[in-house]
């Protein structure tokens, strides 16, 4: 009977002990994922304020070719998209100089060749990241076929993000 208590005592400390490094291993992961930021997030600017406030505890990933969409912006002929991507690369200056957040430029090749949003998603599904967005303010509305407003479109679950404009 002893013996039948010790081994129960055993097998109990043994699931605990798997539960708890389990446990952790899980929150440690957590913690160090990455926040891939997106072109349309720099642009828009208000990161700043949020990271500056220490909201974002985990290290933001400014992939390469986000960088490299916002230098292609900027060389634009166009005066407000040079401007705004402009705006964007001043951002990512700023948050590299806010000390208690970890900024990265992430080297994921100069140009995504299947869309900076498609290297967004790819990077944070390998890497267990989150993606930034920016809320969709204005209305969005649907056109049927015939290209006449259907009604709006929901902004509940909407995000903008930037893509690449020639």
């Amino acid at each position: 009977m002893e013996l039948f208590i010790i081994i129960v005592l055993l097998g109990i400390a043994a699931e605990t002990t798997y539960l708890s490094v389990n446990a952790l291993r899980k929150e440690r992961r957590a913690v160090l994922a990455p926040v891939f930021v997106d072109t349309s997030v720099l642009i828009d600017g208000r990161i700043v304020a949020i990271a500056e406030s220490g909201f974002i505890t985990r290290p933001l990933y400014i992939p390469r070719s986000v960088v490299g969409e916002l230098q292609f912006l900027a060389d634009n002929a166009d005066a407000e998209k040079r401007s705004r991507a402009r705006h964007g690369l001043d951002i990512i200056n700023h948050l590299q100089s806010i000390t208690s957040l970890t900024t990265r430029i992430f080297p994921d090749g100069v140009k995504a060749e299947e869309g900076v949003d498609n290297r967004l998603l790819s990077l944070a599904k390998k890497h267990g990241g989150a993606i930034t967005g920016v809320r969709v303010h204005e209305t969005e509305e649907r056109a049927g076929p015939d290209g006449r407003v259907q009604g709006a479109v929901p902004r509940a679950r909407l995000f903008r993000v930037q893509t690449r404009q020639a």
